[in-house]
């Protein structure tokens, strides 16, 4: 008889649960209140000018089966809609979207290019070169010549260039056959992202400086590189032998030493 005594009323229960539950929904409805709808924005996902290069391409990795290549065909198709560039897609998503819906984004990385890994060094060397070691850097001439090779001998190069001075590189090299990609920002801040990309290509092409031959090494595949870039006395030949960095498949195209031999005494 005591127990009952002391225990709270049912009226009493039901009165504490409901303003529990009261008090529960009140306080989620200010929380989720906080939170943006999807509505609230637009949802055109666009990458800014600081983010975005300029010139290129958009391409995705395939990943998963049916249902997730669904989801990176559609999300890569809106962002190059959105941004204005052209997209291709991998041969694997190629193969299992095909058979099912009428895609229109083409695979042509997939089996057609040839990645061709661009270093131009310039930075501090446009002075120390010639005044230094009384040499040359790469022109826009070398660099013709050195795509040219490629576009001879592959059937669709993507030269992919990267540089410490990329306005000098959109300035200097012809990129009207669409098939000439600027990595990057050209800012001497990122030379790992660099490094890592170059590597990745099939072929490589170099001026000077150590990092482009690394660069190569790793790379594999042919090699373009500037040969003769300083003049015979130049004391430039006593920290650096070309036939100990040059592997010997590699092929050299000679620098324009002309300018050189003007500021030469």
């Amino acid at each position: 008889m005591r127990f009952w005594t002391t225990c709270p009323s049912f009226s009493t229960i039901y009165f504490l649960f409901v303003l529990f539950m009261a008090s529960t929904i009140f306080h989620c409805h200010q929380r989720l209140a906080l939170v943006p709808t999807p509505w609230a924005s637009s949802g055109r996902v666009v990458l800014g000018p600081r983010d975005l290069p300029q010139g290129g391409m958009f391409t995705i990795n395939s990943k998963g089966r049916l249902g997730n290549q669904m989801g990176e065909y559609a999300t890569l198709y809106a962002l190059a809609k959105v941004n204005g560039r052209p997209a291709f897609i991998p041969a694997q998503m190629h193969s299992m979207l095909a058979p099912i819906f009428r895609i229109t984004l083409p695979a042509k990385w997939a089996w057609q290019a040839t990645f061709v890994g661009v270093h131009v060094r310039r930075g501090d060397y446009v002075h120390v070169m010639p005044r230094v070691w009384k040499g040359v850097l790469a022109d826009r001439g070398y660099l013709r010549q050195a795509l040219d090779w490629f576009r001879a001998r592959y059937r669709s190069p993507v030269f992919v260039v990267t540089s410490d001075d990329m306005a000098w590189c959109r300035q200097n090299i012809n990129s009207s056959l669409r098939d000439v990609v600027f990595a990057g920002s050209g800012r001497q801040g990122s030379p790992a992202k660099d490094f890592a990309l170059l590597t990745q290509c099939n072929h490589t092409i170099i001026t000077v400086g150590t990092f482009g031959i690394w660069a190569a090494y790793l790379a594999g595949g042919d090699t373009v590189y500037l040969a003769n870039f300083t003049l015979p006395d130049s004391p430039f030949h006593m920290i650096f032998k070309p036939q100990a960095a040059f592997l010997p498949e590699w092929v050299g195209i000679a620098a324009n030493l002309g300018q050189a031999r003007e500021n030469s005494p």
